[in-house]
């Protein structure tokens, strides 16, 4: 398939890298995929891309950022990555991340990820929850919101898992409509 990329993007990540998969397979290749989990099997499926990777010191900016400049990098998608993003870090690219959540103030923060979130919103009686793109700031999930998906209808019956299940195929749609949607004119915008 043809390569869409409408900029360089870096994705970072700590784990299996789902999220990674949905813009490879829709034809988006981020120029680098950097994890802080050397057993993230984000790292293998950056090989089968042939995507360049890199495990990172989650907290040696100065490698981050010259990996991340070294490959040309505009913008930077945070795709389940597990650490807070530095000022450092901040201050040099725009930068994205995807949420389990419609809700970042309620079902956002620190430790708010992966299934946690989906147990949060079952156990608050939500009626529907969906995925956000947001900035990324100094200040977890507290970036503006760009885009959100349709509303996920909770059931009855829907456990944190199933609820993950059915957000995920959402959000694997958001990523890649984000990606379509994005460019180097609009970043700021």
């Amino acid at each position: 398939m043809a390569t869409k990329n409408k900029l360089n993007f870096a994705v970072m990540a700590s784990g299996g890298g789902t999220n990674f998969q949905a813009m490879v397979d829709a034809g988006h290749r981020p120029c680098i995929v950097l994890t802080n989990n050397p057993d993230a099997y984000i790292l293998e499926r950056a090989k089968v891309a042939g995507i360049p990777s890199a495990v990172i010191d989650p907290n040696d900016d100065a490698q981050i950022v010259s990996i991340l400049k070294e490959h040309g990098t505009e913008l930077i998608f945070l795709a389940g990555y597990l650490r807070k993003i530095s000022p450092a870090i901040i201050n040099n690219f725009e930068i994205f991340n995807i949420h389990p959540a419609h809700d970042l103030h309620r079902f956002g923060g620190k430790g708010m990820y992966g299934v946690r979130v989906h147990e949060a919103v079952i156990a608050s009686g939500e009626k529907a929850s969906g995925a956000t793109i947001h900035r990324v700031n100094e200040h977890y999930d507290e970036g503006a919101i760009i885009m959100q998906t349709p509303p996920v209808a909770i059931d009855k019956s829907d456990t944190p898992e199933s609820l993950q299940k059915k957000v995920l195929k959402e959000e694997y749609k958001l990523v890649v409509r984000f990606l379509d949607e994005i460019s180097p004119r609009n970043l700021s915008s």
